[in-house]
């Protein structure tokens, strides 16, 4: 688990309307246009600034992500492209090749069967925890949880104790194809949060099925927005259980209160997913 490069705690409040040093390395880092906003920022008004970016987005070649300024995430970023951490306030020109290097690499080297294997290894997680028969009955095979949470709009970008906004960027990321956003956003990799190669197959699988594009992410969390959703039952269900592979908390950290047929329910009906890895 990565415990962040600053020195402050992840989830701390951020006040001050100017951008932190975490968000200029994560701008840098990002290497394309960013619009910034400030930590408590209307939550409404954060999303009114997305909608007109992501029209703006549409006709520049460009992809609008929230990205929540973290120092934890910040340090991802770097560990994952294996550059050293900055000792200064900018980022080495050489750095900077080095990151723009990974991110095509990464790109590069997207397979399928990265998507199979984390599919693969998700089946073979969820035949054992079938075994315990209270996670059989409760979240494997019980019926919906009436739950009023229908995903109607992106959440991951309020702070999940307080929901209050956190520090953004609005990154505008060109990308020839949406399901490379993954790639330059090279979060995870640590406890069951997937690598970055699996972040990117599994995106680039939901893209072509679904229309799937990351819209939010933050160290431990990630949105995206769907074009297309399941037409049948069975396919949402098929669709869930994909989504437990990728992240196994998306049924398990809700003690009790959530389980495979609520999240069925939800992926019929909502245009956006999210995950949260604790």
């Amino acid at each position: 688990m990565l415990h962040g490069l600053f020195g402050r705690k992840s989830d701390a409040a951020v006040t001050n309307s100017e951008p932190s040093r975490e968000s200029r390395f994560i701008e840098a880092f990002l290497d394309c246009e960013c619009e910034y906003i400030p930590a408590n920022t209307d939550p409404d008004e954060v999303l009114r600034r997305f909608d007109v970016a992501e029209v703006y987005c549409r006709n520049n070649g460009m992809c609008p992500v929230l990205v929540a300024v973290d120092d934890i995430l910040a340090e991802a970023f770097f560990e994952n492209a294996g550059i050293p951490l900055p000792e200064g306030d900018s980022i080495p020109p050489g750095d900077m090749e080095r990151i723009t290097k990974y991110r095509n690499e990464l790109i590069a080297s997207y397979s399928p069967a990265n998507a199979e294997a984390v599919i693969l290894a998700g089946e073979q997680r969820a035949a054992e925890l079938l075994k315990d028969r209270q996670f059989k009955k409760i979240l494997w095979e019980s019926k919906v949880i009436e739950f009023d949470d229908n995903n109607k709009c992106m959440e991951a970008f309020r702070d999940i104790q307080t929901r209050k906004t956190r520090e953004l960027l609005l990154a505008k990321i060109p990308v020839s194809e949406p399901w490379q956003v993954a790639a330059w956003l090279p979060m995870g990799g640590w406890n069951g949060c997937p690598s970055p190669e699996d972040m990117l197959a599994m995106a680039k699988r939901w893209y072509d099925r679904y229309g799937a594009v990351i819209c939010c992410v933050t160290y431990d969390e990630m949105e995206f927005h769907v074009a297309r959703l399941p037409s049948t039952r069975e396919e949402a269900l098929a669709l869930a259980k994909e989504h437990f592979y990728f992240c196994e908390d998306r049924l398990t950290q809700y003690g009790g209160h959530y389980n495979l047929a609520t999240l069925v329910e939800g992926l019929l009906r909502s245009r956006y997913w999210y995950f949260w890895w604790d």
